[in-house]
């Protein structure tokens, strides 16, 4: 049997193969992309999987990576180390509480209105526990706001919606009778 590397006879002319791999690149300073590599490929030595890699591929690139000076990387894009927390439930929660303290004034419609001035004060006691849980100490102040401003419209909505009932009541069992 031959073997199926032997590509036929050795040529004297050409220069011995070398079986150590071509050295890799060093990783770029100051982070950016890495430079492939100008050995063409399918060159390269085989990896442990029997596929060949080509080299720059799999380096680090240093993207989004401090450059050790001090320095930003200059790729124009944020570190992805840790995110800014948000405040969004906390603010619509704050903004929903405000709304349901300066609409309050719907309580004087009788019974529908008090009902009405539930809906967004509770909306902001809602979003304020959400707040409270998820974004924590950074969004305090809102989701503070928040809760009082909602249990306070809350409150208004429920004197409110208690002194129509009793008005209603009391408005129909006062001695009228309306039997001819």
């Amino acid at each position: 049997m031959s073997d199926p590397r032997d590509d036929g006879p050795v040529d004297p002319n050409r220069p011995p193969e070398s079986t150590t791999p071509p050295p890799v690149p060093p990783a770029p300073e100051g982070g950016g992309y890495a430079q492939p590599s100008s050995v063409p490929y399918g060159s390269e030595p085989a990896q442990p999987g029997g596929y060949a890699q080509p080299s720059g591929y799999g380096q680090p690139s240093g993207y989004g990576q401090p450059s050790g000076s001090g320095q930003p990387s200059g790729s124009g894009q944020p570190s992805y180390g840790s995110p800014a927390p948000t405040k969004t439930l906390s603010l619509i929660g704050m903004i929903a509480g405000i709304v349901g303290l300066l609409g309050s004034g719907i309580a004087i419609l009788p019974i529908i209105g008090s009902i009405l001035g539930l809906f967004i004060p509770a909306a902001a006691i809602v979003l304020g526990f959400l707040g409270k849980n998820r974004e924590g100490a950074p969004a305090r102040p809102f989701w503070l706001t928040a809760l009082i401003t909602g249990f306070i419209g809350v409150g208004i909505a429920l004197v409110a919606l208690v002194f129509w009932i009793i008005v209603f009541s009391v408005g129909s069992s006062d001695g009228f009778n309306y039997d001819y």
